[in-house]
């Protein structure tokens, strides 16, 4: 009986010396994490539910998700992954307008001229087409390059402003450096872009500081009040006619801005004629205006041209 007891005390003693083993182990192990941000961070993201991925990481860098990024880079992913789209967190934070998480993703070595997959733009791109101008300026303080260009129209950062009509983006890239006169891979300039798309003060703005006005696109041959003209941009052509742009500029069949006008724009025909547009010019087919506008059933622009006395050829 005494032998028993001391079997079963020996027992107890292994099995509380085994808990003690554990408990130990679980403590030091306890220890050696919370020592490790590598590892806390691992341990938050797991907590919160949140997916350990490329994805996810870029994914909060676009929604401003300031503490998951922190979190991700703490646990030592690296800035410059992509998600399933190409997409880096640091393009996706400058295209959203998310000023710390670009500051944040700068500072951990983030690379300035990724680009993304889909249009192989960079963070400086998105950030001056979507206007977010603090941005536009960190990016600049950290090397990024203004004359890099896209992959699809061969477009650089001040061309993607000037077609968005972002004209304090435009200032400040022009101060920093930009080539005024960059063309894409059709010839045209971000003056044509700003004309084309009616941004007005973007177009003074570029015009201000000696944008060429003589510059013309390969395809048809629009230079930036042509491309106004075909628009029907009234105010665009008043600031380039303001500005001492041939009225009667032509494209490649010969046509003038008052025939871009004529197939559909009646106020901005009104206005070149007003300020000395030649209706009786002729385009390489043999057209005058008149016979444009009738061409394009334009009864109210036919009436005006009539009324100046043009006839059609």
């Amino acid at each position: 009986m005494k032998g028993k007891k001391l079997q079963m005390l020996g027992r107890l003693r292994m099995r509380h010396r085994k808990i003690w083993y554990l408990v130990m182990i679980m403590v030091f192990l306890g220890l050696i994490g919370c020592g490790n941000p590598q590892e806390e961070a691992r341990l938050k993201l797991s907590e919160m539910k949140v997916d350990y991925s490329p994805d996810t990481f870029v994914k909060a860098a676009r929604t401003g998700g300031f503490e998951l990024v922190t979190l991700f880079l703490q646990t030592g992913m690296d800035p410059n992954l992509t998600n399933k789209r190409g997409e880096t967190a640091l393009v996706n934070a400058a295209r959203y307008g998310r000023l710390e998480v670009v500051e944040l993703l700068l500072a951990k070595g983030a690379d300035v001229e990724v680009r993304d997959q889909m249009f192989g733009a960079t963070a400086l791109m998105w950030a001056a087409t979507n206007g977010f101008k603090p941005i536009v300026e960190l990016l600049l303080d950290h090397g990024a390059d203004l004359n890099i260009r896209e992959a699809r129209m061969g477009a650089n950062a001040l061309q993607a402003a000037a077609t968005a009509g972002k004209s304090e983006i435009v200032s400040l890239l022009v101060d920093r450096g930009a080539d005024l006169n960059a063309r894409d891979i059709n010839n045209r300039n971000a003056l044509i872009w700003a004309a084309h798309n009616g941004h007005s003060e973007t177009v003074r703005v570029l015009l201000d500081n000696g944008a060429d006005t003589g510059v013309k696109g390969k395809k048809e041959g629009l230079n930036a009040l042509l491309a106004a003209a075909t628009a029907g941009k009234k105010e665009v052509v008043k600031v380039l006619l303001d500005k001492g742009v041939d009225i009667n500029a032509r494209d490649h069949k010969g046509k003038t801005p008052l025939m871009r006008a004529a197939e559909g724009w009646p106020e901005t025909a009104k206005l070149l004629l007003e300020r000395g547009a030649d209706p009786n010019l002729i385009d390489k087919e043999g057209n005058t205006a008149l016979a444009v506008a009738r061409a394009y059933r334009q009864a109210e622009i036919t009436e005006i041209l009539k009324k100046v006395g043009v006839t059609s050829q």
